[in-house]
């Protein structure tokens, strides 16, 4: 069997390691607080593509540090400290009507 590079099957067999994941925070600290936020809730909370672009504002709980995340598998997740760090820098610069997290470095976008 042939497994394609974009499969889940391929994907969930791709792991990145310590090392390299500590590349990618650097690499993304160094761009912005949107993309090292990205990176944090992808490799801290473990969250999918699909659910970091739907994640709200009031999804987000800095007090109980935790995460609720809405659909098929809803759920709520820890939110680890280096993760509340980026995101608290990161929403400060969110622009104030948006209510989606992860909003266009300019501009301003709708949910779905």
């Amino acid at each position: 069997m042939t497994i394609s590079p974009l499969s889940p099957i391929a994907m969930k067999e791709t792991v990145l390691s310590d090392a390299h994941f500590n590349q990618l925070v650097t690499a993304a600290s160094q761009e912005s607080p949107r993309d090292l936020s990205i990176v944090l809730l992808m490799g801290h909370a473990g969250l999918g593509l699909h659910e970091v672009s739907l994640l709200e504002k009031s999804d987000v709980d800095l007090v109980k540090n935790t995460l609720t995340i809405r659909g098929n598998r809803s759920r709520e997740v820890p939110i680890s400290a280096a993760l509340k760090t980026a995101l608290k820098t990161w929403l400060r610069l969110c622009p104030p009507k948006q209510p989606m997290v992860m909003v266009p470095l300019k501009g301003v976008i709708k949910p779905i």
